[in-house]
């Protein structure tokens, strides 16, 4: 593979740059600790490796070529990202009604439930799946293993953002005591529904 360090210096960038998959371990981790954000983290890794698979075998390339298909996807996508931040929201309203001891018994870790936020809000996501298709094949050398191209620069791809994600929930972590302030999670949980309903719209509205 040609230009391997440009693919990982470029991946960095991506990976650091806020979105989705931030909020979305944001919302796990104030919730329901590092268990929780670690579990997101690995719904969205697995997620790109979903979407590395999907390139490699030409499906990715079927959804961009179908309007239909690709609109379907759009549409299931941004209606689960809406429903989390609406879910977001729901609960800092709830929390702002109801004692602190109360709430946390509602908020149940449940790790299959994270996991799967963050592997749906990936593989639901067509610009995710776009993104692969012209992304990872700049960096695949002609007349090579294809395959094996494609899925070492998504393993590459996955290993970078999960550092970074376990990385991003220990500083969370260290400021856990600021975090447990009544206040202070309503007001988190609040921004990251904002930010995933919006991204949700956002998602539903774009055009390709």
């Amino acid at each position: 593979m040609e230009h391997l360090w440009l693919y990982v210096v470029m991946s960095i960038v991506l990976i650091l740059t806020p979105g989705v998959d931030t909020a979305l371990v944001t919302r796990s981790t104030i919730a329901y600790g590092k268990k929780g954000g670690a579990a997101t983290a690995l719904g969205i890794t697995t997620g790109v490796i979903v979407h590395t698979l999907f390139a490699a075998f030409g499906l990715s390339a079927i959804l961009a070529q179908s309007a239909f298909l690709y609109e379907v996807v759009k549409y299931i996508g941004a209606a689960y990202l809406i429903y989390l931040g609406i879910s977001s929201l729901w609960f800092a309203r709830k929390k702002q009604t109801s004692s602190t001891g109360a709430e946390q018994q509602e908020r149940t870790y449940h790790g299959s439930s994270c996991f799967n936020q963050g592997l749906l809000t990936n593989v639901l996501n067509p610009k995710v799946a776009l993104f692969f298709l012209t992304f990872l094949p700049q960096f695949v050398q002609p007349g090579g293993n294809t395959l094996l191209q494609f899925t070492l620069l998504g393993v590459t791809y996955a290993v970078l953002a999960i550092i970074w994600l376990f990385v991003y929930i220990y500083l969370i972590d260290l400021i856990r005591g600021w975090l447990q302030r009544p206040s202070t999670q309503r007001a988190l949980e609040g921004i990251t529904g904002v930010a995933l309903l919006l991204f949700g719209l956002k998602l539903a509205f774009d055009r390709r």
